[in-house]
């Protein structure tokens, strides 16, 4: 019995390690796909800003042991991205931005859950110029403003009035997906990439192998408890 109460301390402490926050060094490679416009995202106001999908370079990152994370996300701070490696933070959505999210603060939990949640109703739909930069505007929207529309000239963020048919696209498309928004929907499983200096972005994540045999191995203890027991 010894043994097995050790066991599943180890697997316990096991546990935390494998759901402590990970670092790494990232860059930022490209905006692409993408569509150029001029907007007002939290207090700075940016002319031929890249909008749409951020690609990324990563180091000292082990998928072994991490979370799985993909080369590309969207961007969830309006502070500058840099082309030198930067360290970041993994964490979770709710706890990002910072230090530069909406009021100062943090998106919270609502906000993080809104995120998931177009994120696993429209993320397959994102496939061109236009619906990558509808896609980033929904989320800055979501994180500095509401989930209801997309203002021209008012709020925390806005896209200032264009012609180009681009821009136009995406802002059209971006109010469609948020004025057709599900609060029941399924939910991504999402993660932050956060640093103190430079933008913070939202990735989707899958779980490393190395989680998922901990966890199953964790399942089987359980299960053998409760044979033993005649539970």
């Amino acid at each position: 019995m010894k043994k097995l109460i050790l066991l599943l301390m180890f697997l316990v402490f096991m546990s935390g390690v494998a759901g402590a926050a990970p670092t790494l060094l990232l860059k930022l490679t490209e905006v692409e796909p993408e569509v150029s416009m001029h907007v007002q995202l939290a207090s700075y106001n940016i002319s031929n800003m890249k909008v749409g999908v951020h690609n990324f370079e990563m180091k000292d990152f082990d998928p072994s042991e991490d979370p799985i994370l993909p080369r590309w996300g969207f961007c969830i701070e309006a502070d500058p991205s840099s082309t030198q490696f930067q360290s970041y933070e993994v964490v979770d959505l709710e706890d990002a931005p910072e230090p530069d999210g909406p009021g100062g603060n943090a998106m919270g939990i609502v906000k993080a859950d809104y995120i998931r949640q177009l994120w696993a109703a429209r993320i397959s739909e994102v496939d061109d110029d236009i619906s990558a930069a509808a896609f980033q505007l929904a989320v800055w929207e979501i994180v500095y403003d509401d989930v209801w529309g997309l203002s021209e000239g008012s709020g925390s963020f806005y896209v200032y009035s264009s012609t180009n048919s681009n821009v136009t696209g995406a802002v059209a498309l971006a109010s469609d997906w948020l004025s057709d928004f599900d609060f029941s929907g399924d939910k991504a499983n999402l993660l932050a990439l956060q640093s103190m200096s430079y933008q913070d972005f939202v990735v989707e994540v899958v779980p490393a192998p190395g989680a998922i045999l901990l966890g199953g191995l964790g399942m089987g203890l359980v299960g053998w408890l409760r044979k033993r027991r005649g539970l």
